[in-house]
């Protein structure tokens, strides 16, 4: 119990100096070790409190250096909360997808999408197969298989 009190006593005085401005961003807070023998607490206690200090964004620790007042960020930099519209819009990306897609430019290489060019596609023998297909399996033409797939038609 004495020691939770001295958990947030040292919480709060540290924060009482950073608050002041006698602690400013950047400068080095209290070593564990020191601040453990002035309130003569264990070091796992000062440890806890600047812990507790750095959940509330007011210092933070550089590994083998030490705890530091942390850089507030000011309000003005902070985001403003959004207000969204009340009403449903509707919301369209289908010519931003379009413009990523398209692949008719011929200066561009798309390697967005799995979209090769129509010249490397060996389209009269897709055209013959399909055809093939199509007139020894007629039922396929109507019919829907989901993935995996079907092993045997």
């Amino acid at each position: 119990m004495v020691e939770e009190t001295v958990l947030y006593e040292s919480a709060k005085s540290i924060s009482g100096l950073i608050a002041s401005g006698t602690l400013r961003a950047g400068e080095r807070v209290p070593s564990v070790r020191r601040l453990s023998e002035q309130k003569i607490v264990f070091i796992s206690t000062v440890i806890k409190a600047y812990e507790v200090l750095e959940s509330r964004g007011l210092i933070e620790a550089r590994p083998n250096a030490g705890f530091y007042v942390r850089h507030r960020v000011r309000m003005a930099d902070e985001p403003r909360i959004s207000k969204p519209p009340t009403a449903p819009r509707l919301v369209g990306v289908s010519a931003l997808v379009q413009e990523l897609l398209d692949v008719r430019r011929p200066d561009v290489v798309n390697f967005g999408a799995a979209c090769p060019s129509h010249e490397l596609m060996p389209t009269q023998k897709l055209q013959r197969t399909l055809a093939s297909v199509s007139r020894r399996y007629p039922h396929l033409l109507t019919r829907h298989v989901l993935p995996p797939g079907r092993e045997r038609a």
